[in-house]
């Protein structure tokens, strides 16, 4: 009888167990995947179908008349993408120096820093720098550097962000040094999980430090370099090169399409109300063609990357 009560206190206990760990799983859970559902899927969703409707003024009365607009915005969208090739030219171009000289910069710095050179630790706190200040304040001060004390310095009547021959290479200047920080950052991380006997035993062999950085390395971290540089292409029509920051408004004839399409949020409305501007539907069916763009060139650069990258064996 005795042992029949405990058996049952026992199966009761462990029954208690079992509900509050499930409740606490719940109240892990239940979180994220709410915002998951309501800041992904549905607006996601939602922006889709508004890409489909177009908002009428109804005439004496106030609000609006929602029509289905069939593929008018998507005609509307697919003119804008196809006609606008400056901002198209200057996006790719910023991909281009992003990927080969920011992603190479990045790689030596954090090589150095891997291997404890001298000033090694003053580097890693001069290019987290700008991660560690507001990017508002540090584009202020880094746009008087290259202005006011450019042109006090070297007796110049326009600085380097109003010369037309040094706007747009100034401009890229800022977008890698404002990017090294985290870059640097995880790439450090990633080579300091390298182990050290592989190295020792390549040094052994003779390797020099220009054989390790390429044979042991690069392939040991070329899973992070892989996300980073996947990142990069997604970033394409986003990335707006920080000319808000440095420019205001006012970047036209350096615009990417991130700009141009941060500009258009700003001004935009469910009607059309300001000429040169997109409506949110349009807007919307912009953003939908150029995910259908970018997500096939992600997954097959992907998947390129992982089938023909080096191999840590």
């Amino acid at each position: 009888m005795a042992a029949t009560i405990h058996e049952k206190r026992k199966n009761g206990l462990a029954l208690d167990r079992k509900k509050k760990r499930l409740l606490f799983y719940l109240s892990i859970v239940i979180l994220p995947t709410i915002q998951f559902c309501i800041l992904y899927l549905y607006v996601n969703f939602n922006t889709i179908i508004l890409g489909f409707k177009n908002y009428e003024v109804i005439p004496g009365q106030l609000g609006y008349k929602v029509v289905f607009a069939g593929l008018e915005n998507f005609k509307v969208a697919w003119r804008v993408l196809t006609s606008e090739t400056g901002m198209l030219k200057n996006s790719l171009l910023l991909f281009v120096w992003n990927l080969f000289v920011g992603t190479t910069l990045a790689l030596v710095f954090s090589y150095y820093i891997y291997k404890k050179y001298p000033c090694s630790t003053v580097f890693r706190v001069l290019l987290f720098m700008p991660q560690i200040v507001s990017g508002l304040i540090f584009g202020l001060l880094f746009k008087y550097v290259v202005g006011e004390v450019y042109m006090a310095l070297f007796s110049q009547e326009l600085s380097l962000l109003e010369n037309v021959s040094t706007k747009f290479g100034t401009v890229l200047f800022y977008e890698i040094w404002i990017g090294f920080g985290v870059n640097v950052i995880m790439y450090t991380g990633a080579m300091s999980n390298i182990n050290e006997s592989i190295v020792e035993s390549a040094h052994l062999d003779g390797a020099g430090l220009l054989r390790e950085f390429v044979y042991i390395t690069l392939p040991m971290i070329y899973n992070t370099l892989t996300t980073f540089i996947i990142v990069q292409i997604s970033s394409i029509f986003t990335a707006q090169m920080h000319l808000y920051t440095l420019f205001g408004t006012g970047a036209n004839e350096l615009s990417t399409f991130g700009y141009y399409l941060y500009l258009q949020a700003l001004n935009s409305d469910v009607v059309v109300t300001k000429t040169g501007y997109l409506s949110y539907p349009q807007l919307s069916a912009l953003g939908f063609i150029i995910s259908c763009i970018m997500i096939p060139i992600v997954l097959l650069t992907r998947k390129l990357m992982e089938k023909f990258g080096p191999s840590i064996d």
